[in-house]
């Protein structure tokens, strides 16, 4: 079987039954917070991927074109689309990348901090005064001491450490990097992140650009089209997904074995995005 030659609903399903594959077969062996992350976010991407799946492969139907026409959510799957992108982001710095070659198990506290962190600010701006909210006064302080008390804690970067020292006080960027630098740390041309971050980031913050597309869809073919992006979306940050979690898993000593079809398809996605995209959309 030559992947190249499925179409791209049969390569996003062999994609879907590889990644199974993969957490099955680590299912049990996460002996530390690194994999623990790694896996987390990788059960993520699967999610995601799916929602993809879902919106390209609708059974809803509505009345948006004069007919009974099965709905094709694209906008919602931009949306889905930039969350699976900026995965594969923040996933490729924290777990691969030589910042934290020296710490690498005390930055997922520190990731795990700015989640608490961020969860305690929501919390207080709906004054919730539901038992969660309550426990993470408890929760953040401990996590804190505990990042202090790591051996690890000296060799984070220096914008990390104020993070950790300032958190809940100030408005930080706990990683310190803006989305570029991550794009470019994880080998996609400057191209694609103004295609994928800016253009999907549209549909989130429901931009004039994205309401004014949304608007121009006028026929069931239309939105076909768009939708039909999505599929690109999930295969290509999906099959990064997997490929940064089996490198992970290397890194402590656990090998993957994965297909030739599913090394093939990372190889690939990882050239494409080292291009500039124009020449990706020409194909």
């Amino acid at each position: 079987m030559d992947i190249f030659e499925l179409d791209k609903k049969s390569r996003l399903k062999f994609l879907f039954d590889e990644a199974f594959k993969v957490g099955k077969s680590i299912d049990g062996m996460q002996s530390n917070d690194r994999l623990e992350y790694a896996v987390g976010l990788f059960i993520r991407q699967i999610y995601n991927s799916y929602t993809l799946w879902c919106i390209c492969n609708p059974v809803a139907r509505a009345d948006f074109f004069g007919e009974n026409e099965i709905l094709h959510d694209f906008a919602s799957g931009f949306v889905v689309s930039r969350s699976m992108y900026e995965t594969v982001l923040i996933a490729n710095y924290i777990l691969l990348t030589n910042d934290f070659e020296h710490s690498k198990n005390v930055v997922i506290k520190v990731a795990r901090l700015h989640s608490l962190i961020e969860r305690d600010i929501l919390s207080q701006n709906m004054k919730s005064s539901l038992p969660k909210a309550k426990e993470l006064k408890v929760l953040i302080p401990a996590l804190k001491k505990n990042i202090f008390e790591h051996v690890e804690f000296t060799e984070l970067p220096k914008k990390v450490k104020n993070y950790v020292e300032t958190a809940g006080t100030k408005k930080w960027n706990w990683h310190g990097k803006k989305m570029p630098e991550l794009a470019e740390l994880a080998g996609f041309h400057p191209s694609w992140h103004l295609q994928i971050y800016n253009y999907l980031s549209n549909y989130a913050h429901a931009n004039s650009l994205s309401v004014e597309q949304v608007g121009a869809v006028n026929t069931a073919d239309d939105a076909i089209m768009l939708a039909d992006k999505n599929y690109d979306f999930a295969e290509n940050f999906l099959s990064r997904s997997i490929d940064i979690l089996v490198r992970v898993c290397k890194s402590e000593g656990i090998n993957i074995r994965l297909s030739i079809h599913s090394v093939d398809l990372i190889k690939s996605w990882k050239e494409i995005n080292k291009r500039d995209m124009a020449s990706y959309n020409e194909k």
